[in-house]
Formats: C-alpha cells, sequence, structure tokens
C-alpha cells in the first residue's frame, strides 16, 4: 500500500502503543494536561480530554473536540465515541467493510487484538480529500454492542494535535463494574480516525 504521508506510520504506531503502554517513554515530550474527565456511563467507559475541548453528547454518539472549533466538516481535530447496538464481535467485518468503502485514500489492513480482554479491530487511513488522517477501533463489548472509537485531524495540523491524541487514547479505560469481558488473550490495541463525515445509512450514525 503507498501511504502518502512519511509521518502517517509513525502517528499510527505512537497510538497503538498509546494504547497498550501510554504513549510518552523516556526522551518523548511531555504529555499535554488533561484535566476533564468524560465517563459514559452507560458503557462504563472513561476518556480524559483538554479543559478548552468540549463534549457534544448524542444517544450513540459522543464528539470531544477542541471548544473554537467547527468539527461538522468532518476534518477534525475530533475524538468520536460511538455505539453499535445488536453487532458483535462475528459482525467486526461487515462493520469494517461499510467503513472502508467511503474512503478515498489509503487504507490499512485490520489489526485483531484486545483492549482490557475486550476483541477489537483496528485500521488506519490516509484520506486524500479532505486531506485528513485518522483511524477507527472496534470494540466488541458484551450483549452483542460494539463501541467505536475514532480520531481525525487535518495533515497540516499533525505536531499540534498528535501529543493530544496520544494522551487522549492513553488515558481510555472501562470501569471495573463492566462485566467481566471475554476475547482474545493478546493484548493490542490501536486507534483509528474518520477523516470526512460519514452517514451509514443502515444505522443512522454519522462520522
Amino acid at each position: 500500500m503507498i501511504k502518502r504521508h512519511t509521518l502517517w506510520p509513525v502517528l499510527s504506531i505512537a497510538l497503538i502503543l498509546s494504547l497498550v503502554a501510554g504513549p510518552f517513554t523516556a526522551g518523548a515530550q511531555t504529555p499535554p494536561p488533561l484535566p476533564e474527565v468524560y465517563t459514559w456511563e452507560a458503557y462504563g467507559f472513561s476518556v480524559r480530554y483538554p479543559s478548552d475541548w468540549t463534549v457534544d453528547e448524542g444517544d450513540t454518539v459522543i464528539s470531544l473536540h477542541p471548544a473554537n472549533r467547527d468539527v461538522s466538516d468532518g476534518t477534525g481535530p475530533e475524538l468520536v465515541l460511538f455505539v453499535q447496538a445488536n453487532t458483535g464481535a462475528d459482525q467486526f467485518d461487515t462493520v469494517i467493510d461499510a467503513f472502508t468503502a467511503t474512503i478515498n485514500g489509503d487504507i490499512s489492513e485490520a489489526t485483531a487484538g484486545t483492549f482490557e480482554g475486550y476483541p477489537i479491530r483496528v485500521l488506519t487511513f490516509d484520506q486524500v480529500e479532505p486531506d485528513t488522517i485518522g483511524g477507527i477501533t472496534l470494540i466488541a463489548i458484551e450483549n452483542q454492542t460494539m463501541l467505536g472509537v475514532a480520531y481525525t485531524m487535518r495533515d497540516n495540523e499533525m505536531s499540534l494535535y498528535t501529543p493530544i491524541f496520544e494522551a487522549m487514547h492513553a488515558s481510555m479505560t472501562f470501569s471495573a463494574s463492566l462485566a467481566t469481558p471475554t476475547g482474545e488473550s493478546s493484548i493490542s490495541i490501536a486507534s483509528i480516525q474518520l477523516p470526512q463525515p460519514y452517514i451509514w445509512q443502515e444505522t443512522g450514525l454519522r462520522l
């Protein structure tokens, strides 16, 4: 697969590592402060975010983004949490196919792994128009429910927002009250993004 941006693979690796063991290793820059915490109570899923960001809540879609930015054009910077009911681990391929069919650019192979014991699939992509990068992580939790985490940003804002997304992803966690998961035994997770607005017609989900 041809990747147009030399920093894109580096970003993908950094976000993968941030979700496994924290994004900042010896010699890395100081992580940005994330004083705020958002918890999606229905799923026991929490993420920290900067004080100058805001949270837009819906029943099935949560958007976290800078308070002074209109992200309705799909170019970010934005972290999106979403849920798809009646969709379990046996439907990863179907969901991934629906997303990748809308991408105009380079798409990575979907990678399997786990996050806090839950089976996941991860892919990243580099969108040609609009000129954005990002990725998506699908997490199959209990009761035939799939939780998604997506990030997106413009190419020319990578240096500004990459450290923030790394720190946000490293802060993500499920509460201990969530039912004990079943899934693959290896620990490996990455993050993802949807760089342009996409309406999933079957569900009405907008990313």
